[in-house]
């Protein structure tokens, strides 16, 4: 294969069809009393049910009704009519919901699974880490699981001798190294499966979701791994949740939903469309009753009696203009339309900030009595300067009655994503910058 197009990867009209069937699964004694008793599905009841059935007059197509009877089956459309050209040396980043076909993607890459349609052409050695534990086996110790996995990946057993104390090293099981993987923990066997797919010189690499996976010390350390076959040269596809570590590392970023490509190119213009529509679909969100148990059990929610309601929340940075994305120490202004429906007492908001892991970092509260408010109105608050560090952040806002901030009239919980960026790489990634004043002074 000539060396341009190692790392290259071109989709043409891609599409990938899944047949789930509605048969529930059955034993090998219970397939052969239902085939006794002519109760098979498909065509193992067809010879069975001709058997018993009167012949039917020629030319009817009876016997071949019997013959062709369908499964009780559903078909899924996992991806459709993809087109995407990934020049080598890329760093692509594939972010969506829940079932939109990021992982259908990367097993048609890696040739786990063939396309039902369309043409997927991929150059080079690829490297692919989609599945926790995928390519160990649970009794074999952890170094002849490293170069089980290596050889599936397509190196000799001398090439991975050659790299064994780096892939031993970076995952640092080194103590662990020859007792079987089934007594890893799952961090340890996410390692060192990690440091092996990076280790062994691939021309493309595949990664779902494996960065998040581990203490906070191996994730630096896998990100920086990825950055540096990034600059190597090296195609890297990241699948994530992590909207940090996608911009951070990839120059464009795939959008997909329910299977079609909603947005591909470059990373900035992909990410503003994605944050700008998350933002928006907050207030359509439906509001429910008050449960706290919603609040822990749903990564978002929106809830209250409804007797006041809010109708908009916009995010304001600089020149008031509307964002999700903001500056290191840029001030924030956070405006709230409300309205009232019944509430006939004063009314308060609070907004509360949260990074993108859940650690709450602030919460800021304010008040207007019944006869300062209206109908309908807007709540403006400043936040100059943010002190938000580095990252995702996501924003909570809510509308209750005046002095009882825990019966919430419409309270939206984490519908709202924001982003800050630094000019300068943040290797220690802070939830807070708080302002200091530094004076010196003689002893």
């Amino acid at each position: 294969m000539p060396e341009s197009l190692k790392g290259r990867i071109v989709a043409r009209g891609l599409a990938k069809r899944y047949c789930h069937s509605l048969e529930k699964s059955a034993s090998i004694k219970e397939l052969f009393l239902r085939a006794a008793s002519g109760r098979l599905p498909g065509k193992w009841s067809s010879r069975r049910r001709s058997e018993s059935a009167p012949n039917p007059a020629p030319g009817t197509g009876g016997q071949a009704r019997a013959l062709r009877a369908p499964p009780r089956a559903i078909e899924i459309q996992a991806l459709e009519s993809l087109d995407l050209v990934i020049e080598p040396g890329e760093a692509v980043g594939v972010i969506g919901a829940n079932g939109s076909g990021k992982s259908t993607l990367l097993k048609l890459i890696a040739g786990i699974t063939q396309p039902t349609s369309g043409s997927l052409e991929v150059g080079g050695r690829v490297a692919a880490l989609l599945e926790l534990g995928a390519g160990f086996h649970p009794d074999l110790p952890g170094l002849e699981n490293i170069f089980l996995m290596a050889s599936m990946l397509g190196m000799t057993r001398a090439e991975t001798s050659r790299r064994l104390d780096a892939i031993i090293d970076f995952a640092g099981v080194r103590p662990f190294i020859h007792t079987p993987v089934k007594h890893y923990s799952t961090g340890m066997a996410v390692r060192l499966g990690f440091s092996v797919a990076t280790h062994l010189d691939p021309d493309i690499v595949l990664l779902d979701e494996v960065i998040s996976v581990g203490d906070t010390d191996f994730q630096a350390k896998s990100l920086e791994r990825v950055r540096a076959m990034r600059d190597e040269g090296k195609t890297i596809i990241l699948v994530t949740h992590q909207i940090d570590a996608v911009e951070w590392l990839c120059g464009k970023i795939l959008w997909l939903d329910h299977g079609r490509a909603k947005a591909w190119g470059e990373a900035f213009d992909v990410l503003e469309r994605f944050r700008g529509e998350a933002g928006e679909a907050g207030a359509k969100t439906e509001l429910v009753k008050l449960d706290p148990a919603l609040s822990y059990l749903r990564p978002t929610v929106r809830m209250g009696s409804g007797k006041a309601v809010i109708e908009r929340v916009e995010m304001l940075g600089a020149g008031r203009k509307e964002t999700r994305r903001f500056g290191l120490g840029e001030a924030v202004t956070v405006r709230i339309h409300y309205r009232i429906v019944s509430l006939k007492q004063g009314l308060a908001v609070w907004i509360g900030f949260s990074s993108a892991e859940g650690v709450g970092l602030s919460l800021s509260t304010a008040e207007a009595g019944a006869a300062d408010l209206r109908s309908a109105g807007v709540f403006e608050c400043r936040f100059a300067p943010a002190v938000f560090g580095a990252g995702l952040h996501w924003m909570s806002v809510a509308l209750c009655a005046a002095g009882n901030l825990m019966d919430p009239c419409d309270a939206h919980l984490r519908l709202y994503p924001f982003e800050i960026t630094s000019a300068r790489r943040q290797r220690l990634r802070p939830l807070l910058n708080l302002p200091c004043e530094t004076t010196i002074l003689p002893r």
